[in-house]
């Protein structure tokens, strides 16, 4: 098993390898449970501070698909500022 995740109707689980054991972290669902995978890709680079061109070449996207990834975070996040999603992110440990 890679790092995996499982997200239920009201609970979402990450697995992470800590040497031959994994971590588990529970907690109830969020915001960022409604991004798909591909978007939760995009919203690191994002909060990371690249611009939408930079995530569209790091991820092998056209930069008209960066920015409306870009653009279903914001609204699936309920954010209009990159720094908004920045701080869901770290709060939720995903940086």
């Amino acid at each position: 098993m890679q790092d995996g995740s499982f997200s239920g109707e009201r609970i979402a689980v990450r697995f992470t390898p800590q040497n031959d054991l994994y971590l588990a972290v529970a907690r109830n669902k969020g915001l960022l449970d409604t991004l798909t995978a591909r978007e939760l890709e995009v919203a690191k680079q994002l909060a990371k501070g690249a611009s939408h061109k930079e995530i569209a070449r790091d991820l092998a996207l056209a930069p008209a698909t960066a920015r409306n990834h870009i653009a279903s975070i914001h609204a699936k996040l309920g954010s209009n500022k990159v720094a908004q999603v920045a701080a869901m992110l770290l709060n939720e440990g995903w940086l």
